[in-house]
């Protein structure tokens, strides 16, 4: 049974139907929740063409739905509102423990979570923060969970003042400014920035990379429509035009995930 369509408080849910619907009744798309990494419209402009493309090539009818912040994303997933999901590794960890989802593809880069500092700082090392300010993205980012688990760790265990920025390129400023005495941010996010802005900083401490965002499903969508969708996210990395749709969405050299290898290794963190 496909989740529901319905809107729930803020969220925003974009009718993306790319196949041609039979006589009678038309099947209910699959609804396609999307971790908010942008401002709503941003994330449409960026989301709904792949979705579009999707639908039409892998001939599964498909609605997106984003979100206003984090928490009513995660919400939702934990609920199994959503029949496929696109989230960051440790919310694909607890989707699955939740409800079950499975991963489907994700992209071939690993990702690293950064700890760093403005150029010039006297900080070499996590622990010379002890008793400093951190600016982190916000509480249910991926680079957080990263560097949190990294600084409850015995050998670089510190107390420390976290501050929420909202944005890598807010954390940024943070510490250009003074403002925080360090900062973390994803790799991949770090090296979108302007390169005027990360000149000022000096990275002290890259955690070991891991496996990125998947795509997942909830079981209850028919492995069959999970391979078809699957198939297409991978044929679409072939083609030049799709190509775009797939960096748009930061899942530029897909290939298939498996939650055993690929996030597993994360749930002693959780």
């Amino acid at each position: 049974m496909q989740g529901p369509a319905g809107l729930g408080g803020f969220s925003l849910v974009v009718a993306l139907a790319a196949w041609a619907a039979p006589a009678g009744a038309a099947p209910a798309p699959y609804v396609i929740g999307v971790i908010p990494q942008a401002p709503p419209v941003a994330m449409h402009e960026r989301w709904s063409p792949f979705v579009e493309r999707l639908a039409a090539q892998s001939g599964v009818p498909l609605r997106l739905k984003l979100y206003r912040d984090m928490a009513e994303f995660e919400r939702d997933f934990l609920a199994g509102g959503p029949d496929l999901i696109f989230a960051h590794p440790a919310m694909a960890v607890d989707a699955h423990r939740r409800q079950g989802y499975i991963p489907l593809v994700r992209d071939r880069r690993r990702l690293s979570a950064l700890l760093f500092v403005r150029k010039g700082s006297p900080f070499e090392r996590p622990r010379d923060l002890e008793g400093r300010s951190i600016a982190f993205v916000g509480a249910h980012s991926y680079c957080t969970f990263l560097i949190k688990s990294m600084l409850e760790e015995d050998k670089n265990r510190i107390r420390f003042d976290g501050q929420r920025s909202g944005s890598t390129q807010n954390v940024l400023r943070a510490v250009i400014l003074g403002k925080a005495d360090a900062g973390a941010a994803l790799d991949l996010s770090l090296e979108l920035e302007p390169e005027e802005m990360r000149q000022y900083i000096r990275p002290i401490f890259a955690t070991p990379g891991t496996a990125s965002h998947p795509i997942a499903a909830h079981p209850r969508v028919a492995s069959e429509v999970r391979s078809k969708l699957a198939t297409a996210i991978l044929d679409m990395a072939r083609d030049e035009a799709d190509r775009r749709l797939l960096a748009a969405i930061r899942m530029p050299n897909p290939e298939t995930a498996d939650y055993d290898r690929d996030y597993r290794p994360l749930e002693r963190k959780r």
